[in-house]
């Protein structure tokens, strides 16, 4: 019962995050880099969250630690480095949760597994480390966010909070689980 509402609830949230990135971008708030990495994080969490998939999990992982790195190349000015670097340590994570999926434990599941693979310590503490690093992502969201609004009224400065929920949602949430 509660996975399909976190789903939901995921599925919204990245879009709201996504549409907070364009306005940041379209207001020259965010390098314009940022909107290509947000759609490919919005497609991605897409085809994490609904059944089917384009990609395979190995596929997307190695699109978003590309995309992370696209984002880090070059010298960006110092007022876009924070920006990029919300954006990359997002993507990072998304790409450590496909990568999750898809190599297998000795069980035959997924590494990142749920409640069904508990006898087994090597998914458990890599789910348990995905889940750490989500939280810590957030709580660091939130406790930014009043410098963001500071920098930057409106909507807009919310977009790294809103990623970071939907990440502790698609955690909880992901049918691969």
């Amino acid at each position: 019962m509660l996975a399909p509402a976190l789903t939901v609830a995921a599925i919204g949230l990245t879009a709201a995050s996504g549409a907070c990135a364009g306005i940041a971008v379209a207001r020259r708030a965010a390098p314009r880099r940022v909107a290509p990495a947000a759609i490919v994080m919005t497609v991605s969490a897409l085809d994490m969250l609904l059944p089917g998939t384009m990609l395979a999990p190995v596929a997307w992982g190695a699109v978003l630690l590309l995309a992370a790195l696209a984002l880090l190349l070059g010298r960006p000015a110092r007022a876009a480095r924070s920006e990029l670097g919300w954006h990359a340590g997002s993507i990072l994570l998304m790409a450590a949760m496909w990568f999750g999926m898809a190599v297998p434990d000795a069980a035959g599941g997924a590494v990142v597994a749920g409640p069904a693979h508990a006898g087994h310590a090597g998914p458990v503490l890599a789910a348990l480390l995905l889940l750490l690093a989500a939280a810590g992502l957030a709580v660091a969201a939130f406790v930014h966010l009043p410098r963001a609004r500071r920098q930057e009224p409106g909507v807009a400065a919310w977009r790294h909070p809103l990623m970071a929920v939907a990440m502790l949602a698609m955690l909880v949430a992901m049918p691969a689980w």
